[in-house]
């Protein structure tokens, strides 16, 4: 895209894209403080994605390839996080340890590498 030229790009995202996330976010502090900060970051991150993406959003009505970019970045950050709670979540559990206290609460750990955008971490009551 050469410099100063603008383009487009829309989403339409539903708006139930984190309800297990919303639902459940105040239970965050059962879990450990790393872990919890960590799934914080991550849902704050998609959240930005999400409202660059959605009509009237940053990216919609004529964005410059900086604001592309940073919408990429952010996305990237967003989605290495959300592999490295995966993969360090799995690991804990094989160890036999848990990140979760209370015996009426689990961690679920949803995720489709095929669909970045099913990638979804929280808690909730059982």
């Amino acid at each position: 895209m050469p410099q100063g030229t603008t383009s487009s790009f829309q989403v339409l995202v539903p708006e139930h894209y984190s309800r297990i996330y919303q639902a459940n976010c105040n239970k965050i502090g059962l879990l450990n403080k790393s872990l919890a900060a960590q799934i914080v970051r991550f849902h704050n991150l998609i959240d930005a994605v999400v409202q660059d993406v959605k009509p009237g959003g940053a990216l919609n009505d004529g964005a410059t390839l900086p604001v592309f970019v940073e919408t990429r970045d952010i996305l990237s950050e967003a989605i290495e996080l959300g592999y490295n709670i995966v993969n360090n979540t799995l690991q804990s559990v094989q160890a036999g340890r848990c990140y979760a206290a209370p015996l009426n609460t689990t961690l679920i750990i949803t995720h489709n590498y095929d669909e970045l955008t099913e990638l979804n971490i929280s808690i909730a009551s059982i």
